[in-house]
């Protein structure tokens, strides 16, 4: 800057012949002003803070504007800087391109710069909705169950389908209310066709909404036709021509039948009685015959309890050609005897 001072000097006898005067002048500096504004509006902005950085890239100062949108550099010194927007005023996006200024005799030493800022875009909050799925009885989770959720001007915003754990999320909901509904229920549950409202708020971003099925009932068995009874099989009794079987409900009762007279019982090889006639001389004292109480299979088996007495004639003494038919009697009577006894024994057994 130019030295207004003057300064005087004599030359003569008096004075001096060499004289020698110095003038300090000052550098120049300059001033920057950095104006901020809505891009939009053109409205000044404020809460804009700006660097400035020399050519060497050493911040020499910073400021931030004022309700007028200004900020304001002075005392610059000669020189290239770069003005910096580093902080946007709340609500608006940072301008970060860089802009240049040089202060000196070539350029200019009262700079102005305009930076613009774009507002942000207002992002509405949004919500998440989280359905659970479960048995109405036992809770387990269910999976494959499909919904649909539905805007209150009707439109259907989001789908999907239950995972394996039960659950299914719809993300990113703006806040409003929903109705959700669910499509197809999950494989042997009845589908849930009641409408549920969902509000997605400022309050209640996040919502979680469990929803039950009811199981489908099972159908029941055919019963088997019983099987029809056969009737019982009435126990048989081995014929023989020597016992006298009787049928009473529950009890038979199986009575040994003294053989005729001129019958003879031999004993069969499978156990039962063969009767063959022959015709014998009954002696004039008949023997007498016991009767025995003897129990077999289900009831108890009587003998007749007063012998029966075989048909007497008139006695006769025996003449010597009939000798051998009382011998061959007694032997008959001996053998009937022995196999009544036999008889017995076996029924007794049995």
């Amino acid at each position: 800057m130019l030295d207004s001072v003057s300064q005087s000097v004599t030359i003569g006898e008096s004075g001096t012949y060499a004289a020698q005067l110095t003038f300090k002048d000052t550098a120049k500096t300059g001033t920057i002003t950095v104006t901020k504004f809505d891009r939009t509006t053109k409205q000044a902005l404020r809460g804009a803070t700006f660097t400035l950085t020399d050519a060497d890239g050493q911040v020499i100062a910073t400021a931030t504007t004022d309700a007028t949108g200004q900020a304001n550099f002075s005392g610059v010194a000669q020189g290239t800087y770069t003005i910096t927007e580093t902080a946007a005023p709340a609500g608006y996006l940072l301008d970060s391109q860089p802009q240049m200024v040089t202060i000196g005799e070539s350029g200019t030493y009262a700079a102005t710069l305009a930076f613009v800022d774009t507002l942000k875009p207002v992002v509405p909050a949004t919500g998440t909705l989280t359905i659970v799925k479960v048995d109405g009885q036992t809770q387990a989770r269910l999976a494959g169950a499909s919904f649909k959720l539905v805007a209150s001007d009707g439109t259907v915003v989001a789908t999907g389908m239950t995972s394996v754990d039960g659950q299914l999320t719809f993300n990113n909901l703006v806040l409003s209310q929903y109705q959700l509904i669910e499509t197809v229920a999950p494989t042997g549950y009845q589908l849930d066709s009641q409408a549920q409202l969902v509000t997605i708020s400022e309050a209640a971003l996040t919502v979680k909404l469990t929803v039950a099925n009811t199981a489908l009932p099972t159908e029941p068995e055919t019963p088997t036709e019983p099987e029809t009874p056969t009737e019982p099989v009435t126990p048989t009794v081995p014929q023989d021509d020597h016992l006298q079987v009787n049928h009473d409900d529950d009890q038979i009762t199986v009575t040994p039948v003294r053989p005729d007279s001129n019958d003879t019982v031999v004993p069969a090889t499978n156990g039962a009685a063969q009767t063959t006639r022959r015709t014998a001389t009954i002696p004039a004292t008949p023997q007498s015959v016991k009767s025995r109480q003897v129990t077999v299979a289900q009831a108890a088996v009587m003998l007749p309890a007063t012998p029966q007495t075989p048909t007497t004639k008139k006695p006769t003494l025996p003449q010597t050609d009939e000798q051998s038919a009382v011998v061959a009697m007694l032997l008959g009577l001996m053998l009937l005897l022995s196999l009544f006894g036999w008889e017995y024994r076996r029924v007794r057994h049995a």
